[in-house]
């Protein structure tokens, strides 16, 4: 479960403030997690660059401690030359609330692999109590844990993920209450202690 105290809409001045110290000035894709090809983050890279004729930003935790998947996708940022659209930081798990505010699209677009489904995410439930735009694929546990909030892809799907991401970019309006409400009955700590305790 995540920690209702941390995990929260900011105010707008406060958002746009962490907006601002990171050079976001466009509509924000953020990917935030580990970095391996399960993770799928080289099908989200595929699927932005179908929709570069829109405004957009990506925002992903900074290539530390670089690895072969890691190096695979600064060369797919550099060759589809996306270079420019991609802000990188770095953060320990306290701050991560505040990037997750300043994103407003969210995606998970994990792939399943003969050894490895997608578990019991706890980006989606901290996305959503911040009350941003979460995008999923159907990996795994992904779709359970959404219980029905933002909005699901195919996995492995680029061209359906490019549609999503600029349907929603036309549309234009990333807070999501529904999916805050929903966290935040059924995906806090405090719940998941209730749930455990029979209640």
């Amino acid at each position: 479960g995540f920690d209702p105290r941390l995990f929260q809409p900011l105010p707008e001045p406060a958002r746009a403030a962490v907006r601002a110290e990171l050079g976001l000035t466009q509509p924000v894709i953020a990917y935030f997690g580990r970095q391996t090809p399960e993770k799928g983050i080289h099908i989200l890279i595929d699927a932005l660059d179908r929709i570069r004729d829109r405004a957009w930003q990506f925002l992903i935790d900074d290539f530390i401690g670089a690895s072969g998947y890691t190096a695979q996708l600064q060369a797919q940022i550099e060759r589809l030359g996306l270079s420019d659209r991609v802000i990188f930081f770095e953060s320990r798990h306290e701050d991560m609330a505040r990037y997750m505010n300043a994103a407003d699209i969210v995606v998970l677009p994990s792939l399943s692999t003969p050894k490895w489904k997608e578990q019991y995410g706890r980006v989606i439930q901290e996305v959503m109590a911040c009350g941003r735009t979460m995008v999923g694929s159907r990996s795994g546990a992904i779709p359970e844990v959404m219980g029905g909030q933002g909005h699901l892809f195919d996995e492995g799907d680029v061209a359906g993920l490019a549609k999503l991401l600029g349907d929603l970019l036309d549309k234009g309006q990333y807070a999501d209450e529904a999916a805050r409400s929903y966290a935040l009955a059924n995906l806090s700590v405090n719940r998941q202690a209730e749930i455990m305790a029979g209640h």
